[in-house]
């Protein structure tokens, strides 16, 4: 039976079978971060249909380890989230830069539409 409160839902990554026999879904922010997750973890141009889709993250870690790098970082999780997951309107995106650690530190802020909740997804970023 479907739960009405539920407003979003996609398949599980992690799929099982479920009392009914169905696949394992996510549901609202559970969704909404996998999808975040899937187009970080996503290289541009791996998408036949939709080249564009995606982030070249990977290209992060042989860059220079500073603010700019962080900057550019940035402006591609902004640009490619609010391309590609409609579900989110973004509030803020708050950085740090551990400079012993070389990590690069993202937490998205952002509410979700026709929810009327806020929500978060981090990301972290080491640099090789």
């Amino acid at each position: 039976m479907a739960n009405l409160n539920k407003v979003y839902s996609d398949l599980s990554f992690k799929p099982f079978l479920n009392n009914e026999g169905d696949l394992s879904q996510v549901y609202d922010q559970d969704a909404i971060n996998q999808s975040l997750f899937n187009i970080l973890h996503t290289k541009k141009g791996t998408r036949l249909m939709d080249p564009d889709f995606g982030c070249d993250f990977q290209t992060y870690l042989f860059d220079i380890f500073d603010e700019e790098t962080a900057n550019n970082m940035l402006e591609d999780i902004y640009r490619n989230f609010i391309t590609y997951e409609p579900r989110i309107q973004i509030l803020s995106i708050d950085r740090n830069l551990d400079y012993d650690k070389l990590l690069y530190q993202f937490t998205i802020n952002y509410f979700i539409i026709n929810k009327n909740e806020k929500g978060k997804f981090d990301v972290v970023l080491q640099k090789l």
